[in-house]
Order: C-alpha cells, then sequence, then structure tokens
C-alpha cells in the first residue's frame, strides 16, 4: 500500500490543507552530477510551492553513475529529506529508455537482448488450415480517386500470439 489506510472521513477542513497523499508529486527528472545538497535544497523549494513529494528519474545527461553507491547515497539522502518535511519520495528505478534495460546493463549481455517480436493471428508455423482461414488478413484493394484501402479486419488481440526470439 502507497498510504496509510484512512480511519476518518475527509471533512471540509482536510481539503484547506490536505495531506501529503492528496498534493501534486512532480516527475522530476535528474540529468546531471547529482549533488546531495542540491536536491535536497529544491526539496525544501517542492515543499515551500506546496508539493506533497515527489518522483526521482534519472534521464538522459546524468553524470553520476547509474545504480553506484554514490547514486544510492544520494537516493538516501533524498528519502531521508522526503521523512523530515513529511514528504512522500518515489524512485522510479529506471534509467532512461527502454524501461527494463536499466541503463544498459541489463542488455550489455547479448543472452538478454530480444532480436525481434512477432505478433500473428494463429501460433507461428501452425498448420491448422482452418485456423489459417478463419484469422486470415484481408487484401488490399485500390478505390477509383483514392490510394488503397484496406477493409476493416476483425482482430481478436486475446487470441494472437506474441512470440520472441533470443540470439542463439
Amino acid at each position: 500500500m502507497l498510504y496509510a489506510k484512512r480511519t476518518t472521513e475527509l471533512k471540509a477542513a482536510d481539503f484547506q490543507n490536505p495531506g501529503s497523499e492528496y498534493r501534486a508529486a512532480p516527475f522530476w527528472a535528474w540529468n546531471n552530477k547529482l549533488d546531495a545538497a542540491e536536491l535536497t535544497w529544491q526539496i525544501e523549494r517542492l515543499k515551500e510551492l506546496g508539493f506533497g513529494g515527489f518522483h526521482m528519474h534519472v534521464r538522459t545527461g546524468l553524470a553520476t553513475e547509474y545504480l553506484s553507491d554514490e547514486y544510492m547515497a544520494v537516493i538516501r539522502a533524498c528519502v531521508e529529506k522526503a521523512r523530515a518535511e513529511g514528504m512522500l519520495a518515489w524512485l522510479y528505478d529506471e534509467d532512461r529508455w527502454p524501461s527494463g534495460a536499466a541503463g544498459g546493463l541489463v542488455t550489455a549481455d547479448p543472452r538478454y537482448r530480444i532480436q525481434r517480436l512477432l505478433l500473428t493471428r494463429f501460433p507461428y508455423g501452425a498448420s491448422n488450415a482452418a485456423s489459417k482461414r478463419r484469422n486470415r488478413t484481408a487484401p488490399v484493394r485500390m478505390i477509383k480517386g483514392g490510394g488503397p484501402r484496406i477493409p476493416p479486419i476483425n482482430m481478436d488481440f486475446n487470441s494472437a500470439f506474441l512470440s520472441a526470439s533470443q540470439p542463439a
């Protein structure tokens, strides 16, 4: 659970000065050398502006090594500052994009890279003629005075198959 369970009803006064869980929390992009003193100063400014917390997220340009001891010490300092200010802190646990690559740490090893994804309307390589007939694609046809027109295709993505292949 993200927040403590509320045990009392919301009152009008709660809207005059809402708790951190009811305030905005910006997606805070980090794209430079991280400095705990600078970041805790910025947290104080966020508090002064009425924010209830923040999401720490690294972006292109980060000069502090991702997941290093130095990086984790800065995270710890920001979480401790948030706690002291009565704010909420989230760590967006990814270095840039795509998600799941950990800033290239995961995909540095070829065994963890997917080469391609294939979406088919029937199991790839299946020889079931009825399945193929039922799921075949509609042909493209030309319409006078216009470009190609593709008739609507009824595709149930719940019955589509996704296969991933990895390098040998």
